[in-house]
């Protein structure tokens, strides 16, 4: 190689050398870089995971313990249902590309551990999406139980006066009209004595519903011909229709809510085993993709 060629030759390989060099340095560079992200990332998921399930998991104390209200309340009064926020519209962030990136395609087992990424990939997407989208159907079916609970109400508020409208509109003609206005009456009357809250339908429900329905059948029974209390009657009867109306209302959502309570705690406990797994069973991988 000539003096001339080598100062032509030289400095381009050496510009060659220093460009490759340069490619080298940068994609080290990035691949550090991407790599501490995915190491920040799945502590972050750790962490936010740790602690959402706190304030979930208190949510779901909340509504077992409203279940229970629901189940043993006497009242047509709506429950109330202290709604917290529990953090966990944030793992809407976490989505499913790069839960599978960062716990699959990035990760990598310790030695001895079972393969388990895929399972619990899964587990937490499905539970991040299940847990971020619960408290919006919570608010909605509280928000259904509440508006039902509020019609039962006024209609029960309105039944008892007709019920009483009807009894002094009543106008007995015969002696058999007024046995049976009397005996009815009797009843009523009865009830008012005790001064119940009229919003206590289970307390009301032995002490007017019951007996009155059944003065109303002997009525019926003793007095055929007397058409004079067919509207009391009839409000008799709308009442046993409402109470289980009433009863199946509180009973059916304290069922639902403790089916959420119990769905919340099944969830957590999933998120629970995923987070153990790969903090204890994986790494993030040397070289990333």
């Amino acid at each position: 190689m000539t003096d001339s060629e080598a100062a032509i030759l030289i400095p381009t390989i050496v510009s060659i050398l220093v460009f490759a060099l340069g490619i080298l340095v940068k994609w080290i560079y990035d691949h550090r870089h991407k790599r501490r992200s995915i190491i920040a990332y799945r502590n972050v998921v750790f962490e936010w995971t740790k602690l959402i399930i706190n304030t979930i998991l208190a949510q779901s104390q909340s509504l077992r313990d409203f279940s229970s209200k629901l189940s043993t309340t006497h009242s047509l009064l709506p429950e109330r249902y202290a709604f917290s926020r529990s953090m966990s519209d944030k793992l809407r962030d976490l989505s499913a590309e790069k839960v599978v990136s960062v716990f699959i395609i990035n990760c990598r087992c310790n030695k001895n551990a079972e393969d388990k990424r895929a399972k619990y990939s899964f587990n937490l997407v499905s539970q991040y999406d299940f847990l971020a989208s619960v408290e919006s159907i919570v608010k909605e079916n509280y928000e259904s139980y509440n508006r039902q609970a509020n019609d039962l109400r006024e209609k029960w508020n309105t039944l008892l006066q007709n019920i009483q409208h009807e009894m002094d509109a009543i106008k007995p003609e015969t002696t058999r009209d007024f046995q049976a206005l009397e005996t009815i009456r009797g009843v009523i009357m009865g009830f008012m004595k005790r001064k119940v809250q009229s919003d206590l339908i289970e307390e009301i429900y032995p002490i007017l519903i019951v007996p009155l329905n059944e003065t109303v059948d002997a009525c019926k029974g003793a007095f055929p011909e007397v058409r004079c209390c067919q509207t009391v009657y009839e409000c008799a009867r709308k009442m046993i229709i409402l109470y289980n109306s009433w009863y199946a209302l509180k009973t059916g959502y304290s069922e639902v809510f403790n089916t959420y309570a119990a769905s919340i705690d099944k969830s957590v406990s999933a998120l629970r085993q995923a987070i153990e797994y790969y903090k204890e069973s994986t790494r993030v991988a040397c070289w990333v993709k």
